[in-house]
């Protein structure tokens, strides 16, 4: 009997290339970083073939490897198109997966849409941290994705302002070391946190870390530092803006979407996340 490449272990291997290492990819599909492993050794069986090897302290993928992740990606984009067109065609189920700092606003906003478009099907939500929303769009199991991003040099997206928050009675007049808040990775704001300070030449230091949102708030709040959010609904409560730190760089809310869902659908939804974006363009002190 021909071996056979079964869809999970594929879609292991394109989050290993994509993420940099099995400890992230096994974050970003929700795994055990053993449960990657076998995916990959799996498909060394298969393929009789060694896929990915030891060099130093780093992995890297063999020629072998390499060629089966061009096939695997052709593999993947087939399999998720083909479920898509069926899931959006018999009117089911339209999955969306929005990051947690623009729930509150797009979840009613894409509801509505939804609806309106598409009535009769369902519609699921997943909050979730931008990296995972974007990993489940690649894993076919997401409809519409809706993230956090950095805007390029060339961007004309509408700007998210990000700014500095800290409890409204923390005092940082005193302090040596900047104590700082950051997310877990993967993470869109933890590296240009820990940049725009670099390069300000700001002492800091780590005093907490979470992988949600509401982690990051709470410690906020009990007034254990400063950490950088976006401003969409102005300032949280219990929070004030750090208006003497450098301002990071820019970023938007972008959105993407399957390629089985209707075009006239897309639109409506970038449009709807474009106006969202906007809106959050006045930040209030």
């Amino acid at each position: 009997m021909s071996a056979t490449l079964d869809i999970v272990p594929l879609r292991s291997l394109v989050a290993v290339a994509r993420c940099g290492g099995f400890h992230r990819a096994a974050q970003a599909l929700h795994l055990t970083q053993s449960a990657v492993s076998q995916h990959v050794r799996r498909l060394e069986t298969a393929t009789g073939v060694a896929l990915v090897e030891r060099r130093g302290r780093t992995m890297a993928f063999t020629r072998a490897g390499e060629v089966l992740l061009v096939h695997a990606d052709a593999i993947l984009a087939a399999h998720d198109t083909a479920l898509r067109a069926v899931s959006v065609q018999a009117s089911e189920t339209v999955s969306v997966a929005t990051t947690e700092h623009a729930a509150d606003r797009l979840i009613p906003a894409l509801t509505g849409l939804l609806r309106e478009r598409l009535p009769a099907s369902r519609v699921h939500f997943r909050v979730d941290r931008s990296a995972r929303v974007l990993a489940g769009l690649d894993d076919g199991s997401v409809d519409i994705a809706v993230f956090l991003d950095l805007i390029g040099a060339d961007d004309d997206a509408p700007v998210i302002p990000v700014r500095w928050f800290a409890a409204a009675d923390l005092d940082l007049s005193t302090v040596s070391e900047l104590p700082v808040i950051l997310f877990d990775d993967p993470c869109a704001l933890r590296t240009p946190s820990v940049e725009t300070l670099r390069a300000a030449g700001i002492d800091w230091r780590v005093v907490a870390e979470s992988q949600d949102l509401a982690g990051v708030t709470a410690a906020v709040r009990a007034g254990l530092g400063v950490t950088l959010l976006p401003v969409i609904d102005g300032v949280p409560d219990g929070m004030r803006l750090v208006l003497d730190l450098p301002e990071p760089p820019p970023f938007t809310l972008r959105v993407r979407t399957g390629s089985a869902l209707p075009e006239a659908i897309s639109e409506a939804a970038r449009s709807a996340v474009a106006d969202i974006a906007g809106q959050g363009a006045v930040v209030h002190a």
